[in-house]
């Protein structure tokens, strides 16, 4: 995320894997969008479609996971 958000210093990066059945989500939105919209609050939005709790992170970037890999489509829908 942090080599992507070097080239794209603008906007929200939202990158998923997948890795012996866990999914991960990670979350990164540039300075100026995240006084008004949190990376945790995103990731907390979309944990559970991963089939995991909680999340966290900074305002700017913000990580979770789970066991429910086949939810990456439904986080980015």
């Amino acid at each position: 995320a942090d080599n992507l958000r070097a080239d794209h210093p603008e906007g929200i990066i939202a990158l998923f894997g997948a890795f012996e059945g866990k999914a991960s989500l990670v979350i990164s939105v540039d300075a100026g969008l995240s006084q008004r919209l949190s990376a945790v609050d995103l990731v907390r939005a979309s944990v559970h479609l991963l089939g995991g709790k909680g999340g966290g992170g900074r305002p700017d970037m913000a990580q979770a996971g789970g066991d429910n890999v086949m939810g990456a489509k439904d986080v980015f829908a």
